[in-house]
């Protein structure tokens, strides 16, 4: 059987992961979720922020998750389990 490497997974998890970085530097100042800043913003100043964290919110743990079961799909056609779970 031959190994087939889909780079394209490869670098959408890379992406993922360091788009997780801006993702909670702004969630930190729109009052979303846990709330870090004690005081909140309320004026023209977070919509940056907002339009970053609102529509990518879900996103980012949904595509990770796909991700993960795309590699580990792969990954089991050439491993067994056991070797897999070590």
């Amino acid at each position: 059987m031959e190994r087939i490497r889909l780079y394209y997974v490869d670098w959408l998890r890379v992406l993922v992961v360091l788009s997780l970085i801006p993702y909670h530097a702004a969630l930190t100042y729109t009052g979303l979720g846990d709330i870090y800043i004690k005081t909140q913003i309320n004026d023209i100043r977070v919509l940056p922020f907002l339009i970053l964290s609102v529509p990518l919110g879900s996103f980012f743990m949904t595509l990770l998750f796909f991700l993960s079961g795309i590699s580990a799909y792969y990954s089991f056609q050439y491993r067994v389990r056991t070797s897999y779970l070590k």
